[in-house]
């Protein structure tokens, strides 16, 4: 073979190497599957605004935001509602080498979320199908859980709600048993009046009722309560500095405009006070008695007359109420776990701007949810239970 024929024979080959480099190289990168550690949330939510399912909440470190893993996530069939869990999990990925679908593998560890996280919301596109009726009082949400909407009185609105497409907030709450309850209808509106109704500030007139109760965060404080008409149900407003830039006297009832702003979640987040009621109704006397909620945390042990939250004097001695009070407080003291005992308590502002406690209810039980049901069984002047 000359050598003209062999160096024509090399450079053919270089160049159908390098054609082949080059086709391999637009094939991209190919990513082995990782089995790694996922934290998941314990609640799911609509995977995306034209979609019927829904995905998890996921992160991959603990000091992550919460993301929806909207890619097929399999073999997780005991999930529960209401548990985080840290899971084994397997990624396999795309081209990309973003994450294309996780299949569960184990549960490294699954805990029951705390009782000031036990409520969430959802926004949901109800054009979709994501939620429809199996009867007056039970619905479906997403083809994955039933849930009860006659214990917060929302029917009738969810009905209209998903009746009329609308986009909707809906605030749930989880059962501990991997169960959920609607606790509320926060905001449904047309998709293109969602942002101007539901989301931002938004200038509104409440009620404020003239006595306080638990606000059932972490920490043991009290919180106001309102409404939006007169005839209406008091709602406990859930926020650690209350009103801004107003101030707060027991005995009174105000009605007050206030700037809301609510999160894309449709959670409140802070109130501002827009103007003040110079001449509050009096609500004095025992007249205008009313239940709020007390923890046994924030309160003492042997005391007839104390500082309730420090805010207010409480008298139980007058009705003979302080035995059943240090009962429960007691109770929680021995405890060596030191769970929070709850009490419904009846009360009214005396004359002299004391609060006198004349009934107590609800005290024998020994976890939230017991607590929960006795309220709701009982009592339907209090459906603002956290």
């Amino acid at each position: 073979m000359s050598a003209i024929i062999k160096r024509l024979l090399g450079l053919t080959l270089l160049a159908s190497t390098a054609l082949t480099l080059v086709a391999c190289q637009g094939l991209g990168r190919h990513w082995d599957d990782e089995t790694t550690t996922l934290y998941i949330d314990y609640y799911k939510q609509q995977c995306d605004d034209e979609d019927s399912s829904l995905c998890f909440r996921i992160r991959e470190d603990e000091d992550d935001s919460w993301e929806v893993a909207d890619v097929p996530f399999s073999n997780f069939d005991d999930f529960q509602w209401g548990y985080r869990y840290t899971a084994t999990v397997t990624i396999s990925y795309d081209d990309s080498g973003d994450p294309d679908s996780y299949s569960f593998d184990s549960t490294q560890s699954m805990e029951a979320v705390s009782a000031s996280e036990e409520a969430f919301s959802l926004t949901l596109y109800t054009n979709t199908g994501i939620l429809y009726a199996l009867d007056d009082s039970s619905w479906n949400l997403g083809g994955e859980i039933d849930f009860d909407c006659s214990a917060s009185s929302s029917c009738e609105a969810l009905d209209a709600a998903v009746a009329n497409s609308y986009e909707t907030e809906l605030q749930f709450v989880v059962d501990g048993s991997g169960g959920i309850a609607l606790d509320s209808v926060i905001c449904a509106a047309a998709e293109d009046d969602y942002a101007s109704d539901c989301e931002g500030e938004t200038d509104v007139s409440w009620y404020i009722a003239p006595v306080m109760s638990d606000c059932g965060l972490s920490e043991a404080m009290l919180c106001q309560l309102f409404k939006v008409n007169a005839s209406g149900d008091y709602e406990l407003l859930q926020l650690e500095d209350g009103i801004s830039n107003w101030s707060f006297s027991w005995g009174y009832r105000y009605h007050i405009d206030v700037v809301k702003t609510v999160s894309n979640g449709g959670i409140i987040t802070a109130v501002d006070l827009d103007e003040d009621d110079d001449s509050p109704d009096d609500r004095f006397g025992s007249s205008y008695k009313f239940r709020i909620v007390l923890r046994a945390s924030a309160l003492p042990s042997q005391n007839s007359n104390f500082t309730l939250y420090d805010t207010i004097a409480l008298d139980c001695e007058q009705y003979s109420q302080c035995d059943d009070i240090e009962d429960v407080v007691e109770d929680y003291e021995d405890d060596d776990d030191r769970a929070e005992r709850y009490l419904l308590v009846r009360v009214y502002v005396d004359d002299d701007g004391s609060l006198i406690a004349d009934r107590v209810d609800c005290e024998d039980e020994t976890t939230l949810d017991a607590f929960r049901s006795c309220v709701e069984d009982d009592y339907d002047d209090v459906n603002w239970m956290f």
